[in-house]
């Protein structure tokens, strides 16, 4: 195993929500690679190292392939669904166009 060590900025970030009926908000630690304006939803903690232990062994091409194979799959399904949108949004139009007329 190898150790990487990542400089980063830790900020604390306000989330919102619902719980019991009742609105809540907490405060909640994120781990951010770049340092931005201040706002006051999420504010700079200062700057932090991580260190991470990597295989020896590790290869980020298999993980690579893994993600553009499941972008792809994800494209195909998109590019299907709108094809079927405007299908059916054609298949609309031509049966008012190709509306029978009564009496003839």
């Amino acid at each position: 195993m190898s150790k990487q060590v990542i400089k980063t900025n830790l900020y604390m970030d306000r989330t919102y929500g619902v719980k019991d009926g009742k609105y809540i908000h907490s405060w909640e630690p994120q781990v951010k690679p770049f340092k931005y304006l201040e706002d006051p939803g999420c504010v700079w903690i200062g700057e932090i190292n991580i260190t991470v232990e990597a295989p020896d062994n590790f290869d980020p091409v298999s993980h690579q392939v893994a993600a553009l194979h499941a972008q792809k799959a994800r494209a195909l399904r998109e590019y299907q669904e709108r094809v079927m949108q405007i299908k059916e949004q054609l298949d609309k139009l031509l049966a008012l166009e190709n509306k029978p007329t009564e009496g003839k």
